[in-house]
């Protein structure tokens, strides 16, 4: 693998360990907080580090052998079912949060969270974006979406706090939740269909 090859992968790596790890964090600060859209935020984050991760493990294949199509396939769908599985979980605990939800414990602790989701994401969206790889500036493309995804905790969870309803961090919820869903669902069915196409010798215009 040449040296461009490993600067890909490389990126592919830290950002799936990045966003796995503050996953994790703010999935148990909002599970701790009784707060459904830092769940649904967290679930948007872990969605996103599958499938980061998925797309390193290509590109590691693609450097290292020529003939890589059929050998690429395992990670694509692994990541794609993983992904979905990550999503239909998530959705379940948001909605969980959601119906036990009656104040929210430290309404603050949402403003810092949601601005280090969305820094994070740009971070790694700006990293992949230099990289002169096609993959990776399809996937700092859609890290940058996601990184705005996250400011919607801001508004929901301070207007909760002004108002008493908790109605307002609810509905940022099921917005992240929703647009997440449809953001990774939609990610996930187009490598389903290149996967399609690769074993059927079509070819391959995505990304």
């Amino acid at each position: 693998m040449s040296e461009q090859g490993h600067s890909h992968v490389a990126q592919f790596g830290w950002a799936t360990l990045g966003l796995s790890l503050f996953a994790v964090f703010e999935f148990a600060a909002g599970f701790i907080s009784h707060n459904p859209a830092m769940v649904a935020d967290a679930g948007h984050n872990l969605s996103d580090s599958v499938l980061t991760g998925a797309g390193g493990v290509v590109e590691f294949i693609t450097g290292r052998a020529k003939s890589h199509t059929a050998r690429c396939t395992v990670p694509k769908l692994v990541g794609v079912g993983v992904c979905l599985l990550t999503i239909v979980l998530v959705g379940i605990f948001t909605f969980a949060e959601a119906g036990r939800m009656t104040s929210l414990l430290n309404p603050w602790l949402i403003v810092p969270v949601g601005l280090a989701s969305f820094l994070l994401n740009r971070f790694y969206s700006q990293r992949l974006h230099h990289e002169h790889n096609r993959h990776a500036r399809a996937w700092s493309k859609h890290l940058e979406v996601d990184a705005y995804l996250s400011l919607a905790l801001i508004p929901g969870g301070l207007l909760t706090y002004w108002t008493g309803s908790v109605g307002w961090n609810i509905a940022a919820a099921f917005g992240i939740f929703g647009f997440a869903a449809w953001h990774n669902g939609k990610e996930a069915i187009g490598t389903i269909r290149s996967v399609h196409r690769q074993a059927n010798h079509e070819p391959d215009h995505s990304h």
